[in-house]
């Protein structure tokens, strides 16, 4: 725990830190401030029981000179004003402290945020891949909030308390010293008793918080994505039910937390009442002067109205702190996740004039598990169109996710007209290529927003837009839409068919004007007929180099050569070579 809060610490920006500075000083004025209301307590109540006694005391003699008073009910209203002065004061104080503590931990909640965010998008692909997106999405949108409020504030409010609690009990210890000892022994050794009886209850609701929280976000992001086969196979029942499990089971771990960090408040209210009154009882019969203890007694009463909320957000920050021990751990375990960043900055310029290369080339997901390919050299010169045909798992898009710097060769080099991609070019690199998956990604938009994926509505090149569409044969699917380009897609474009949201991904990339084209099993759902219009299309429209994945010996009628993978092993061939091929290779 300690290190982790370290490690938070240590991350917080110039600013961030300074901000902290400034809440634990007006820590300081809202603690003095509480000091001084509840010492105009007792004089307060004084004047109003005894106003006699008071104007001819010493210590009022200089306020009855200031304001000219003559008698002693002269001196209720002057009293009463100041003291209405000092809570409004006081008051005032604390709301900006207040204010304070939230904005800094809100903030610090949003750099956190940022910083996982920031550290998933800059991952390299192959981390990307093998990480769970459901825990990202949950730690993103929920455990960050979770560490705002169990982790963050409590952390600066134990700060914001302490300060309170010292300056507020040596204000205690001048009326009474005794009395004071003695209660904040008492009360510090329940809260004591009460934390350790519940900290390792804590400790476990906070990893079952952690692990539902996990849980639940996997099974929303699955079921989303199954919907349509829920639908179908009439499974809505068997979501609900795992889903309402769960999420009852993570409802019913927060409320016991929240019961364990407010229940003691009660019972310390309890014995702070019992305490005023044996103090009334027994203090104020062994006294001669009823009205002086009265006073004194309520003095206490507001005294002890102030302190014990404090004691109250004290162990109510600890047990917080214990509780989200784990989803702390979580957070600072994806923070502390190395994303290149800090190591290499990609700002050297690359460019293609002649030809890709791979040399000696071979690639495995890690070092326990064989090689996808081994030995693999090939050459695609610029304005190229090629192919790489072989079975379901061969190892097809592995390759050309090497070739466009997506996955680091575990041997062997990428070259660009002989210079080595690596760290510090991959970048430019990559913006030279445009990439159409099988599954196209489309956002909940329009389709020209969609085509001009990534550009502000302004900056839109249209003519740009008209080209594309037509190479993509999209210009006969827009003109029958009622809206045309403005038509809404969908979420995930839900409302076009496979064929259409493969073709808006073709004209989404030839958009882009890139020199490199990747077209990964990109026309997969489109009929015989429309995929060669494309291609033909595409070819007039641009001199770009074009790389083809593709089950359909079709797709590769315009490649110049074609790679064939079987069994990690390539071998290149001409169009008319595929016909002694099998059709499934």
């Amino acid at each position: 725990m300690q290190e982790n809060l370290l490690f938070l610490w240590r991350f917080l920006s110039l600013s961030r830190k300074r901000a902290s500075v400034v809440v634990f000083i007006t820590s300081i004025f809202s603690a003095l401030s509480e000091m001084l209301s509840i010492g105009a307590v007792v004089p307060f109540l004084a004047v109003i029981l005894m106003p006699e006694k008071v104007f001819y005391h010493a210590f009022a003699q200089p306020m009855i000179v200031f304001f000219r008073l003559n008698s002693p009910q002269d001196l209720i209203e002057p009293i009463g004003w100041i003291f209405c002065s000092v809570i409004l004061v006081s008051g005032v104080v604390r709301v900006v402290n207040v204010w304070l503590i939230n904005h800094l931990s809100y903030g610090i909640g949003s750099d956190v945020c940022i910083n996982v965010f920031s550290g998933s998008v800059y991952n390299d692909y192959e981390t990307h891949i093998s990480s769970n997106s459901s825990e990202l999405m949950n730690s993103i949108i929920s455990k960050i909030n979770v560490l705002i409020v169990s982790v963050i504030h409590p952390c600066i409010t134990l700060g914001s308390c302490s300060v309170l609690l010292v300056i507020l009990t040596l204000t205690f210890s001048i009326a009474n010293f005794e009395l004071t000892v003695y209660s904040f022994i008492g009360i510090t050794l329940l809260y004591v008793f009460v934390f350790k009886s519940v900290r390792n209850s804590l400790k476990l609701n906070g990893k079952r918080v952690s692990s539902l929280s996990d849980s639940i976000a996997k099974l929303v992001s699955e079921t989303m994505g199954a919907m349509r086969d829920i639908i179908i196979d009439n499974n809505q029942s068997i979501y609900l039910e795992q889903f309402s499990g769960q999420d009852k089971a993570l409802r019913s771990t927060q409320a016991k937390n929240n019961f364990i960090g407010a229940s003691p408040r009660y019972i310390v209210e309890t014995v702070g009442i019992i305490l005023i009154a044996f103090f009334a009882l027994y203090g104020v019969g062994e006294s001669e002067d009823m009205t002086s203890r009265v006073a004194l007694l309520g003095g206490m009463a507001f005294g002890l109205q102030r302190l014990l909320p404090v004691f109250q957000q004290f162990y109510a920050a600890f047990t917080g702190l214990r509780s989200g021990e784990k989803i702390l751990d979580d957070i600072v375990r994806i923070m502390s996740v190395d994303n290149g960043l800090s190591t290499f900055q990609s700002n050297e310029e690359i460019a293609f004039v002649s030809k890709i290369e791979l040399d000696a080339a071979a690639f495995s997901y890690s070092k326990s598990s064989k090689y996808v390919f081994e030995d693999l050299s090939l050459s695609i010169s610029k304005g190229e169109t090629v192919g790489f045909l072989g079975e379901s798992g061969a190892g097809k898009t592995t390759v050309v996710d090497c070739i466009m710097g997506l996955l680091n060769l575990t041997r062997g080099d990428l070259l660009i007209d002989g210079v080595v991609v690596n760290p510090y070019n991959v970048d430019s690199f990559r913006k030279l290529i445009s990439h159409v998956p099988q599954s196209v990604f489309l956002i909940d938009g329009s389709i020209i927003e969609n085509i001009a994926f990534g550009v502000s509505p302004e900056n839109i090149d249209l003519e740009q837009v008209e080209k594309v569409v037509q190479a993509a044969c999209l210009d006969g699917v827009i003109s029958n839409l009622k809206d045309g380009y403005k038509t809404n897609v969908g979420e995930r474009g839900v409302f076009l068919s496979g064929g259409q949201l493969q073709r808006i991904g073709i004209a989404r990339a030839l958009y882009k004007r890139n020199p490199i084209l990747v077209f990964d099993e990109a026309t997969s759902a489109l009929d015989l007929e429309t995929e060669e219009k494309v291609l033909k299309a595409v070819k007039a429209l641009t001199t770009c180099t074009v790389i083809i994945i593709s089950h359909r010996k079709t797709t590769f009628k315009n490649c110049s050569k074609i790679f064939t993978l079987k069994k990690g092993r390539f071998s290149c061939i001409a169009y008319d070579e595929l016909a002694s091929i099998e059709e499934t290779l």
